[in-house]
């Protein structure tokens, strides 16, 4: 199994492993860079459950989201 890393646009980056079915469902992991949140967050945190500004957390996902083409709806997390 392989991890193929992607630049996107800007500081956006995606990576994905290469063995996946990709006929089960479309997968990939963030980066940090590219974001709107400030220290201690890293940049581009998409996680709302760890005390950043849920404004800027919303706009690090869209973001990213934006960079894949992907809808909100259609996207599935794991916390």
């Amino acid at each position: 199994m392989s991890f193929v890393l992607e630049h996107l646009q800007n500081n956006l980056w995606s990576g994905k492993f290469s063995h996946f079915p990709s006929d089960i469902m479309v997968h990939g992991l963030s980066g940090r860079l590219g974001g709107a949140s400030g220290k201690p967050y890293a940049a581009l945190n998409m996680g709302i459950h760890v005390g950043d500004d849920p404004v800027k957390v919303l706009e690090n996902r869209r973001r990213f989201l934006n960079a894949l083409e992907l809808k909100a709806e259609d996207v599935c997390s794991p916390q």
